[in-house]
């Protein structure tokens, strides 16, 4: 089924950010597959969230390399900004030019890039004086007590957002680094059997190594915002996964480029392809299908944002339920070795299924009726 539809209404349906995830995304999941078929760049989606660069270099590499084994290919003036970025790499970009890549790409991000652009070679021109008593193209030390003119003043400001920028971006990267070092370890742990010695010595390893890592986080606040960078970790830990959590990291190709005024009125839209799928392998019975819905909707409007909301759902029901479903604690399967740690928005369909057969089976699960609110069971 082809849709046109708003882009903003877009943001739910086919999230591209973990951010944006919601119950809505993984109920399309179960039942169809979605793909873009033509919206407006990305960078002209004002004020939405976007993903770390590097994951979205990232992304933009696998569907061109898609696109290239099918035989497919973008109309001129079709293709999206990072497309046309990604054709230009080298054949094997290095992870230098990766970084490089990934911060020029941050850059542009910003709203004040464009201004700082026209006032460096403004300022490269002679076309405004370093401070008042100076002339155009004099970059000597400015008089006593001259004043910056107003324009060099701005340049002088945004230089420094560009070091405070590059300086957040570093730690971010080492961060995250550090983090999935951890994370391997996790993989590697879990798939050693339970009994082994040297499963017993990483599990030591590793809750060091968390320890440190967690000092390292909180005292690099000030440089780094606690949201931002638990956001930057979780999409890139759902685009890793295999397959990818994100519908919108799957996809066969790039979408068609739109223009607004290609639209009458002027609005941006996107067409959208919904295309049906089997439930298979995880079907469910009416009662079961109810009960996931209900699952899902009491998960994303608790406070909790992990797993532990399960306690506040029903007492008892996180000890209960958890064990039951493999899938939550397999770093192979979009898991968690501390499960607690597993953000509700990251829960994969599988999850979820589990967790609704293990609440089947559950002899003192409360009935589901009084899981919500009454103006939501109305519903």
């Amino acid at each position: 089924m082809l849709l046109w539809c708003p882009e903003k209404e877009t943001t739910g349906i086919l999230p591209r950010t973990i951010l944006y995830r919601s119950k809505l995304s993984i109920s399309l999941e179960t039942a169809c597959h979605v793909e873009e078929i033509a919206g407006s760049d990305e960078s002209d989606r004002g004020k939405q969230r976007k993903r770390n660069q590097k994951v979205e270099l990232m992304s933009e590499r696998r569907v061109i390399e898609r696109m290239r084994v099918s035989g497919i290919t973008l109309p001129a003036g079709r293709e999206s900004k990072l497309y046309k970025q990604v054709q230009g790499e080298s054949t094997h970009p290095t992870s230098d030019e990766m970084g490089e890549k990934a911060t020029g790409a941050l850059m542009r991000t910003r709203g004040w890039h464009q201004e700082l652009q026209n006032l460096q070679r403004r300022f490269a021109a002679h076309e405004f004086a370093k401070a008042q008593g100076m002339i155009p193209g004099d970059d000597g030390i400015k008089p006593r007590g001259a004043k910056l003119t107003a324009e060099y003043s701005r340049l002088r400001e945004l230089e420094g957002n560009i070091k405070h920028v590059l300086k957040r971006a570093d730690v971010t990267e080492q961060l995250l680094q550090e983090y999935f070092e951890i994370d391997a370890l996790n993989a590697q742990a879990h798939n050693l059997p339970s009994d082994d010695p040297q499963r017993h010595s990483l599990l030591q390893e590793i809750q060091g190594r968390k320890e440190k890592h967690q000092a390292r986080v909180d005292s690099s606040k000030s440089q780094l915002g606690r949201e931002e960078y638990a956001n930057f970790k979780q999409d890139r830990k759902a685009f890793w996964q295999n397959p990818p959590l994100l519908m919108w990291d799957r996809r066969k190709v790039d979408p068609l480029r739109a223009y607004d005024e290609e639209f009458h009125p002027q609005t941006g839209l996107c067409l959208l392809d919904i295309e049906p799928k089997q439930p298979h392998p995880f079907p469910l019975s009416q009662e079961e299908g109810n009960l996931f819905a209900t699952l899902l909707t009491v998960l994303w409007h608790n406070p909790k944002d992990n797993l532990a909301a399960l306690d506040q759902i029903a007492p008892g029901a996180f000890d209960a339920l958890v064990p039951k479903v493999p899938a939550l604690t397999d770093p192979n399967r979009g898991g968690e070795w501390d499960v607690r740690e597993l953000p509700i928005n990251r829960l994969t369909p599988e999850m979820v299924y589990g967790l609704t057969k293990a609440w089947m089976d559950w002899p003192f699960k409360p009935d589901a009726a009084v899981l919500l609110p009454p103006r939501q069971v109305d519903r």
